[in-house]
């Protein structure tokens, strides 16, 4: 299983937001054909969905293979916690909180892919037996 913590979002114009991911990487691995394969999806925040206001910090990050696979992430000021929501042509799939940064984002990661998610596709080498 792998988890990803990511950089924080630094824009200049809005340094309230470092709060939030710079993105978020979902991956899982399998053995097919006796050969370990990797599949990975990064997610890109999507500027136009930014929502800034003194109770709550939120912004939807896209998968670009299908941007209908979405992972909105809201950060409450008041109780200085996220919470990941990752989705699927609206659907939930997984939902995560956290009130620390790492902590956080070793939940939303956590998960993994999921099943049909579009992800691109990494041969790793095969490990020599010595």
């Amino acid at each position: 299983m792998y988890m990803f913590i990511p950089n924080r979002l630094e824009l200049t114009e809005h340094p309230e937001i470092d709060v939030l991911p710079l993105n978020i990487l979902f991956a899982k691995s399998k053995t097919q054909d006796g050969k370990v394969v990797t599949g990975s999806a990064l997610y890109s925040p999507d500027i136009s969905t930014l929502h800034v206001d003194a109770h709550r910090i939120a912004l939807t990050y896209r998968n670009p293979i299908d941007n209908l696979w979405i992972v909105a992430i809201e950060y409450d000021a008041e109780h200085k916690s996220w919470k990941g929501t990752k989705s699927s042509h609206g659907k939930d799939l997984v939902v995560s909180f956290g009130s620390n940064w790492e902590g956080f984002f070793k939940q939303v990661t956590l998960s993994g892919l999921q099943n049909g998610e579009p992800c691109e596709f990494l041969n790793l080498p095969e490990r020599s037996s010595r």
